[in-house]
């Protein structure tokens, strides 16, 4: 027998999630020992030696991308006890959460220089030790003024001359997300044309 202390953990918590077996025999008074193996699909997640036919493990954090995973727990049998399989346990594993900043080089720009802005966005993940990918769209309402690709969680771009009449913008940063982890936009940034 197969127990989830979880029936969902966040990608990068996963070791928030303790796996346990119960090895049984058909006929009380004896106990199984050996071990048990705990796969998903072909990827093995621990190896658990018995003690009076019950263990445990932690799962690794970030071995598990975000998703659903049927999880099965096998028994290698003993001298006295043949091997068995507990039946198949669902498992998800939620996406991450992610932080968007965008940033201005000025918060005010001339009509016709508007290549003299620079945007630049950080996206930083719920914890430490990942480096996010995807890409980032800048907005200004529903007009978009750049994608950026992110490189180790940062990019930039540069305004197109001309591309906003003068006026007063909004500009938000908006981030796509990727496998395992959530999109997220930024604060409203705001920027003037001048004439």
């Amino acid at each position: 027998v197969l127990k989830l202390s979880l029936a969902t953990v966040i990608y990068g918590h996963e070791q928030l999630e303790t796996l346990s077996v119960t090895v049984a025999p058909q006929r009380p008074g004896s106990t199984p020992t050996g071990s048990v193996t705990i796969k998903e699909s072909t990827t093995t997640l621990c190896t658990i030696t018995l003690a009076l036919g019950k263990g445990s493990c932690v799962l690794s954090a970030s071995k598990l991308a975000a998703g659903s995973y049927h999880l099965v727990a096998s028994y290698g049998g003993s001298t006295s006890f043949d091997t068995s399989v507990s039946a198949s346990t669902l498992l998800t594993v939620a996406k991450a959460t992610s932080k968007t900043a965008l940033t201005m080089s000025a918060t005010k720009v001339t009509y016709g220089s508007e290549q003299t802005e620079h945007l630049s966005v950080t996206v930083s993940p719920e914890y430490s030790g990942s480096v996010l990918t995807g890409t980032v769209t800048i907005k200004e309402a529903t007009t978009t003024l750049c994608t950026i690709t992110l490189s180790s969680g940062k990019g930039s771009c540069t305004l197109s001359t001309k591309r906003l009449p003068p006026g007063t913008y909004y500009l938000v940063a908006t981030y796509g997300g990727s496998t395992n982890f959530g999109g997220s936009a930024s604060i409203k940034e705001t920027l003037t044309v001048v004439p």
